[in-house]
């Protein structure tokens, strides 16, 4: 039986994830010339749960909720963190700190040092860990979870900080700067993370999947993927999205992830099956092309790396 499953996106690579006979294959794109650069099998892993690719390393949860790190080029093992007792729901990974964290449908949040394989554990919540970030600068990680809770942990010794109460669970959330932006049903909510205040909030007309930001954007997906400038958000009158993505086969509801970096460079993370990842790659050459040569349906201040 053979399954596939477009997994990921970075600003250089797509990564594919290939399941045969219960066999995990990860073949590796090249977005600027659609080429496939690499292709290794994954011993003893059938499923993969999350997945987070940084420049030559890609990290995965795999069916026995162990993290496993591969160096790209080589296909080798880097490491393998045990901990977990149920399928991890998101990653976020420092390649400069040499930390990972991951947040758990065992309820827990682990910080992991990416050298020796340790761990720290983080109990708090009483529901899966749906979403989480962390900024080492700040020395602080948040986490969200079905439980209607979003928690603000110490990164070093994680214990709780601060905790937010909302009317539902948390599907996702992005740490950048002196803000936490959140979303919280159809509603987007900024927080200053120097006091924690409630600075304001965006409703949106359906449920929030994925969204992040940097210290001029916000990029968030609902029906569609919306983009909202901070210059353009202090009225209430202001709040509407600079840029619409609707179109070239993005579907908003099947994003693993998406990230914004401050070269206004955006990037989309999709759980498409393999056949559509050509058409995936080849949409995002396309963009690539537009914002070249833009008219006047193209926005080009932000477009793809490739």
């Amino acid at each position: 039986m053979v399954s596939n499953n477009f997994k990921g996106v970075s600003f250089t690579k797509g990564v594919a994830v290939r399941s045969v006979d219960g066999v995990c294959i990860l073949s590796f794109f090249d977005l600027k010339t659609n080429v496939q650069i690499q292709s290794f099998q994954v011993p003893n892993c059938e499923r993969i749960s999350a997945l987070v690719l940084k420049n030559e390393i890609v990290i995965f949860s795999n069916q026995r909720c162990e993290l496993e790190a591969y160096y790209i080029p080589d296909g080798s093992l880097i490491k393998k963190c045990i901990g977990h007792t149920g399928d991890v729901s998101c990653l976020k990974f420092s390649d400069k700190d040499k930390l990972i964290a991951s947040g758990s449908l065992d309820k827990t949040i682990r910080v992991w040092d990416c050298e020796t394989g340790n761990s720290i554990v983080f109990t708090g919540h009483s529901m899966s860990v749906i979403c989480l970030d962390f900024n080492v600068d700040q020395n602080i990680l948040v986490s969200g979870s079905g439980d209607k809770r979003m928690i603000v942990w110490n990164l070093t010794t994680g214990l709780p900080i601060h905790e937010f109460v909302e009317p539902h669970s948390i599907s996702a959330l992005s740490l950048s700067g002196q803000k936490l932006i959140a979303a919280v049903n159809k509603t987007i909510v900024l927080w200053d993370s120097k006091n924690w205040q409630k600075i304001w909030t965006i409703d949106l007309p359906s449920a929030i999947t994925f969204l992040t930001h940097d210290s001029t954007k916000i990029i968030a997906a609902s029906k569609s993927i919306l983009v909202f400038n901070f210059d353009k958000v202090n009225g209430e009158q202001q709040r509407v999205p600079s840029l619409h993505l609707t179109r070239h086969n993005i579907d908003p509801t099947e994003l693993d992830n998406i990230d914004v970096q401050p070269t206004n460079r955006m990037v989309l993370i999709t759980k498409r099956v393999l056949w559509f990842a050509l058409n995936v790659l080849l949409t995002i050459a396309f963009l690539y092309l537009c914002s070249a040569f833009p008219d006047k349906e193209t926005v080009s201040n932000v477009k793809p790396e490739l």
